[in-house]
Protein backbone atom coordinates (compact mmCIF):
# COMPACT_ATOMS: atom_id res chain seq x y z
CA UNK A 1 0.00 0.00 0.00
CA UNK A 2 1.67 2.98 -0.81
CA UNK A 3 1.97 5.75 1.94
CA UNK A 4 -0.84 7.97 0.44
CA UNK A 5 -3.35 5.18 0.46
CA UNK A 6 -2.02 4.40 4.31
CA UNK A 7 -2.66 8.16 5.48
CA UNK A 8 -6.35 8.03 3.98
CA UNK A 9 -6.95 4.81 5.85
CA UNK A 10 -5.99 5.98 9.13
CA UNK A 11 -7.29 9.47 8.86
CA UNK A 12 -11.39 7.72 7.64
CA UNK A 13 -10.42 5.69 10.85
CA UNK A 14 -9.77 8.81 13.07
CA UNK A 15 -12.29 10.31 12.25
CA UNK A 16 -14.86 7.94 12.23
CA UNK A 17 -13.49 6.97 16.46
CA UNK A 18 -14.83 10.58 17.47
CA UNK A 19 -17.07 11.03 19.95
CA UNK A 20 -19.93 13.36 18.66
CA UNK A 21 -21.32 13.55 21.58
CA UNK A 22 -18.28 15.19 23.14
CA UNK A 23 -18.39 17.32 20.33
CA UNK A 24 -22.01 18.07 21.18
CA UNK A 25 -21.67 18.94 23.83
CA UNK A 26 -18.71 21.14 23.39
CA UNK A 27 -20.98 23.35 20.91
CA UNK A 28 -23.47 23.26 24.18
CA UNK A 29 -20.99 25.31 26.00
CA UNK A 30 -19.56 27.54 23.20
CA UNK A 31 -23.14 28.24 22.37
CA UNK A 32 -24.01 28.70 26.43
CA UNK A 33 -20.91 31.33 26.27
CA UNK A 34 -22.25 32.89 23.13
CA UNK A 35 -25.60 33.50 25.05
CA UNK A 36 -24.44 34.87 27.98
CA UNK A 37 -21.85 37.12 26.23
CA UNK A 38 -18.87 35.30 27.44
CA UNK A 39 -15.55 34.70 25.68
CA UNK A 40 -14.18 31.70 24.62
CA UNK A 41 -10.25 31.30 25.25
CA UNK A 42 -8.48 28.61 22.25
CA UNK A 43 -4.47 28.25 22.96
CA UNK A 44 -2.20 25.38 21.91
CA UNK A 45 1.52 25.28 20.57
CA UNK A 46 3.07 24.59 16.84
CA UNK A 47 0.35 23.48 14.74
CA UNK A 48 -2.23 23.74 17.71
CA UNK A 49 -1.60 27.30 17.79
CA UNK A 50 -2.83 27.59 14.00
CA UNK A 51 -5.59 25.50 14.33
CA UNK A 52 -6.43 27.72 17.78
CA UNK A 53 -6.37 31.00 15.65
CA UNK A 54 -8.34 29.47 12.81
CA UNK A 55 -11.05 28.27 15.09
CA UNK A 56 -11.62 31.54 16.80
CA UNK A 57 -11.78 33.38 13.84
CA UNK A 58 -13.91 30.29 12.63
CA UNK A 59 -16.03 30.81 15.77
CA UNK A 60 -16.15 34.45 15.35
CA UNK A 61 -17.26 34.72 11.76
CA UNK A 62 -19.23 31.41 10.61
CA UNK A 63 -22.13 31.79 13.38
CA UNK A 64 -23.16 35.09 12.35
CA UNK A 65 -26.48 35.32 11.39
CA UNK A 66 -28.83 38.40 9.99
CA UNK A 67 -29.68 39.25 13.45
CA UNK A 68 -26.83 37.99 15.58
CA UNK A 69 -22.77 39.03 16.12
CA UNK A 70 -20.75 35.86 15.93
CA UNK A 71 -19.12 34.09 19.18
CA UNK A 72 -16.42 36.35 21.19
CA UNK A 73 -13.44 33.70 20.67
CA UNK A 74 -9.89 35.31 21.03
CA UNK A 75 -6.24 32.88 20.40
CA UNK A 76 -3.98 33.25 23.23
CA UNK A 77 -1.41 33.32 20.38
CA UNK A 78 -0.50 36.88 20.35
CA UNK A 79 3.80 35.88 19.99
CA UNK A 80 4.81 39.23 21.60
CA UNK A 81 3.00 38.45 25.04
CA UNK A 82 3.51 34.67 24.78
CA UNK A 83 7.27 35.65 24.72
CA UNK A 84 7.19 37.89 27.34
CA UNK A 85 5.58 35.33 29.59
CA UNK A 86 8.05 32.73 28.62
CA UNK A 87 10.71 34.74 29.17
CA UNK A 88 10.00 36.67 32.49
CA UNK A 89 7.68 33.94 33.89
CA UNK A 90 8.54 30.30 32.45
CA UNK A 91 6.99 28.72 29.03
CA UNK A 92 4.92 26.43 30.77
CA UNK A 93 2.37 29.04 31.98
CA UNK A 94 2.39 31.21 28.92
CA UNK A 95 -1.33 30.61 28.63
CA UNK A 96 -2.03 30.05 32.21
CA UNK A 97 -1.16 33.44 32.98
CA UNK A 98 -3.12 35.18 29.84
CA UNK A 99 -6.14 33.13 31.31
CA UNK A 100 -5.50 34.75 34.80
CA UNK A 101 -5.22 37.71 33.18
CA UNK A 102 -8.53 37.23 31.17
CA UNK A 103 -10.94 35.01 32.55
CA UNK A 104 -14.49 35.76 34.43
CA UNK A 105 -17.61 34.17 34.89
CA UNK A 106 -18.67 31.30 32.88
CA UNK A 107 -15.74 31.89 30.17
CA UNK A 108 -14.56 29.11 28.32
CA UNK A 109 -11.03 27.70 28.03
CA UNK A 110 -10.07 25.40 24.78
CA UNK A 111 -6.54 23.66 25.10
CA UNK A 112 -5.43 21.96 21.66
CA UNK A 113 -2.58 19.54 21.69
CA UNK A 114 -1.59 16.69 20.00
CA UNK A 115 0.98 15.33 23.11
CA UNK A 116 0.28 16.75 25.97
CA UNK A 117 1.83 20.20 26.15
CA UNK A 118 2.81 20.99 29.60
CA UNK A 119 2.02 24.89 28.90
CA UNK A 120 -1.41 23.81 27.87
CA UNK A 121 -2.22 21.40 30.57
CA UNK A 122 -1.01 24.11 33.31
CA UNK A 123 -3.24 26.47 31.94
CA UNK A 124 -6.36 23.87 31.93
CA UNK A 125 -5.42 22.55 35.77
CA UNK A 126 -6.18 25.94 37.31
CA UNK A 127 -8.50 26.50 39.62
CA UNK A 128 -10.83 29.07 37.97
CA UNK A 129 -13.73 27.46 39.98
CA UNK A 130 -14.37 30.76 41.69
CA UNK A 131 -15.05 31.90 37.62
CA UNK A 132 -16.72 28.64 36.70
CA UNK A 133 -14.58 28.08 33.36
CA UNK A 134 -15.91 25.88 31.80
CA UNK A 135 -12.86 23.58 29.66
CA UNK A 136 -12.46 21.57 26.44
CA UNK A 137 -9.57 19.73 25.44
CA UNK A 138 -8.96 19.04 21.85
CA UNK A 139 -6.19 16.36 22.06
CA UNK A 140 -4.41 13.76 20.10
CA UNK A 141 -2.59 10.97 21.98
CA UNK A 142 -2.65 12.43 24.91
CA UNK A 143 -4.08 9.90 28.03
CA UNK A 144 -7.22 10.80 29.39
CA UNK A 145 -6.30 10.94 33.21
CA UNK A 146 -3.70 13.87 32.57
CA UNK A 147 -5.73 15.99 30.58
CA UNK A 148 -7.78 18.19 32.83
CA UNK A 149 -11.25 19.10 30.73
CA UNK A 150 -14.71 18.95 31.38
CA UNK A 151 -15.41 18.02 27.65
CA UNK A 152 -12.77 15.92 26.07
CA UNK A 153 -12.52 15.39 22.20
CA UNK A 154 -9.99 12.80 20.91
CA UNK A 155 -8.35 12.55 17.89
CA UNK A 156 -6.85 9.34 17.49
CA UNK A 157 -4.63 8.46 14.79
CA UNK A 158 -1.11 6.90 14.49
CA UNK A 159 0.39 10.22 12.87
CA UNK A 160 0.74 13.63 14.50
CA UNK A 161 -0.55 14.69 10.36
CA UNK A 162 -3.66 12.89 10.84
CA UNK A 163 -4.18 13.88 14.38
CA UNK A 164 -3.66 17.91 13.41
CA UNK A 165 -5.95 16.84 10.40
CA UNK A 166 -8.68 15.78 12.80
CA UNK A 167 -8.36 18.32 15.15
CA UNK A 168 -8.91 21.08 12.17
CA UNK A 169 -12.33 18.53 11.00
CA UNK A 170 -13.24 18.87 14.67
CA UNK A 171 -13.62 22.32 15.04
CA UNK A 172 -15.01 22.71 11.68
CA UNK A 173 -17.59 20.43 13.27
CA UNK A 174 -18.07 22.99 16.76
CA UNK A 175 -18.46 25.82 14.41
CA UNK A 176 -21.21 24.10 12.38
CA UNK A 177 -23.11 22.98 15.77
CA UNK A 178 -22.94 26.27 16.82
CA UNK A 179 -24.21 27.89 13.99
CA UNK A 180 -27.01 25.53 14.05
CA UNK A 181 -27.62 26.15 17.62
CA UNK A 182 -28.26 29.88 17.02
CA UNK A 183 -30.13 29.83 14.13
CA UNK A 184 -32.65 26.72 15.44
CA UNK A 185 -33.13 29.06 18.85
CA UNK A 186 -33.52 32.48 17.86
Amino acid sequence: MTDLLKYRQELIKGLEALDFDQIHKAADVIYGAWRRGNSVYIFGNGHSASTSEAFAADLRKWPQTENHRGVKAHALTLLPLMTAYANDVDYQEVFLEQLLDLVEEDDVAIGITCGGSKNVIAALHQDFSRDNCNRIGIIGAVPYLTFPANILIQCRAPDIRQQEDIMSVVCHMICGEVRALIESKQ
